[in-house]
């Protein structure tokens, strides 16, 4: 059976089309655009509707696509911005009015839960070892502690990237007094949501960390068997950050392996995994391309 999952998040919108039989998942598409959905979130609570529409209209585009590649069943799942918008029900309203589906807002918990799933799945040992793992979205980044593929601690903290940006990295360059003053309100806020595991493997996931292991392979063009299973050193993460931290933002759009697009997010994003590496006393960060769409494959949700 051909399945696709859309998945809407604060700073993108994902789509994975497959051929699923059982519990085997092969992959026909996987793609990504950055619609920035929380954009200006922060200052009112609710999402523009500039943003909702650019958002809704990339949905439409992606069931479109979809129903080209004759999927029978089509999932839409929302994540924090949906969560936590005054407005999220505009959003359901419209994507319903374009495509007919409605859209599937998930709990932080079930986020978290989710994504373990994907990350552990995907790198080896993992699911017969202690790993916490980390999804570093434009809104919330989800730490997840597991043991032997069984998970005992789950947390969704409301940092991201996108929000991160609008309140400290709005400009750039910055000097190393913002940097600073940045970092440590990341390391903070990171830390009062209780996040501080050592001897653990720790796996990052989420559009940020991808594509800084696609920036330290030099991808001009993203391969995700590249990127799969690639390890990011702290002195990898603080090179990449210092480089991100001394361009204009289209000085960043140059940078290969990154996504134009992901140009203003990324020293954000950069600062979140290298605060979580640091918390839980790591020397480097396994990357993981996979995502909550993936475990989808293979869980129930509603169709087309």
């Amino acid at each position: 059976m051909i399945k696709a999952v859309i998945d809407v998040g604060t700073n993108s919108v994902k789509l994975c089309i497959a051929d699923v039989e059982g519990g085997d998942v092969k992959v026909l598409r996987d793609v990504s655009s950055v619609k920035r959905l929380g954009e200006k979130m922060r200052e009112n609570g609710f999402i523009n509707e500039e943003a909702l529409e650019r958002n809704a209209r990339c949905v439409r585009e992606y069931v479109d696509e979809a129903k080209e590649a004759r999927a029978e069943r089509i999932t839409i799942v929302g994540t924090m911005a949906l969560r936590s918008a005054t407005n999220s029900f505009r959003f359901k309203k419209r994507v319903k009015e374009l495509t007919n589906l409605d859209v599937d807002i998930i709990s932080g918990d079930e986020e978290a839960r989710l994504s373990y799933l994907a990350a552990i799945s995907g790198i080896p040992g993992a699911a017969s070892s202690k790993a916490l793992t980390f999804d570093t979205g434009g809104g919330s980044t989800e730490f997840v502690f597991g043991e032997n593929g069984r998970i005992t601690f789950a947390k969704s903290v409301n940092i991201g990237a996108v929000r991160i940006t609008e309140e400290y990295f709005s400009h750039s360059p910055l000097s190393r007094e913002e940097l600073a003053k940045g970092q440590s309100a990341i390391t903070r806020e990171i830390s009062d949501g209780g996040i501080s595991v050592g001897g653990a493997l720790l796996i990052g996931m989420g559009g940020n960390i991808t594509s800084m292991a696609a920036i330290k392979q030099g991808l001009s063009v993203y391969d995700a068997e590249k990127v799969q299973g690639f390890v990011l050193s702290l002195a990898d993460v603080d090179a990449q950050i210092a480089d991100f931290a001394s361009k204009t933002f289209d000085e960043r759009r140059k940078i290969v392996g990154l996504d134009p697009d992901r140009a203003e997010i990324i020293l954000a994003g950069a600062c979140i995994v290298r605060a979580a590496m640091s918390l839980c006393g790591a020397g480097e960060v396994v990357v993981s391309d996979r995502g909550l769409r993936h475990v989808l494959m293979t869980e129930e949700g509603p169709s087309a």
